[in-house]
């Protein structure tokens, strides 16, 4: 629990770790052969690139909250799966990261982030969102943008795996 007596904090921290618990449920089943393919004739994300992409965020929120020494950005992953890039139908295993690893760096530095923030200094969270435009404006704060990155961006893609299991005639995670 958040040992900061800040309501970013202690709504952030148990949300993202409902989000963290239900990647690794959706993930559960999926075999490695399968992780980064796509349904045939359907154009949609992967599990591999879904989880690639969530396991960036948790160093750009380090870096937002002002905690750069411990955040472990990653040049690959960036390059595979910052915003904008498109999920590879990736057929042979070879262009994504193998799901195990996807998901420990996913999971590692989620739990990093989320003990960062359960001991942030309120005035690093109520500052102003650093990135501007459109995502300041939803986002006025860096606690706002965390809670978004870390719990409603997460499900919001974790949402998406839930689909692709359906696709491939695999159950809910549930």
């Amino acid at each position: 629990m958040p040992t900061t007596a800040n309501l970013y904090a202690s709504t952030i921290v148990p949300m993202a770790t409902t989000a963290m618990n239900y990647a690794k449920a959706v993930c559960a089943g999926i075999e490695d052969s399968k992780f980064g393919r796509k349904p045939e004739g359907v154009d949609c994300n992967t599990p591999a690139w879904v989880i690639g992409h969530l396991a960036i965020y948790p160093d750009r929120v380090l870096e937002m909250i002002g905690r750069s020494d411990i955040a472990q950005t990653d040049e690959r992953y960036q390059e595979l799966f910052k915003a904008g890039t498109n999920a590879v139908d990736d057929a042979d295993g070879s262009y994504y990261p193998p799901m195990q690893e996807l998901l420990d760096r996913f999971v590692t530095r989620t739990e990093v982030v989320l003990e960062a923030i359960a001991n942030a200094d309120l005035a690093a969270l109520e500052a102003e969102n650093p990135v501007e435009g459109r995502f300041r404006e939803m986002f006025p704060t860096v606690g706002a943008a965390c809670g978004f990155l870390l719990c409603g961006h997460t499900m919001m893609h974790l949402g998406q795996i839930s689909t692709w299991r359906r696709c491939f005639g695999l159950g809910s995670a549930m």
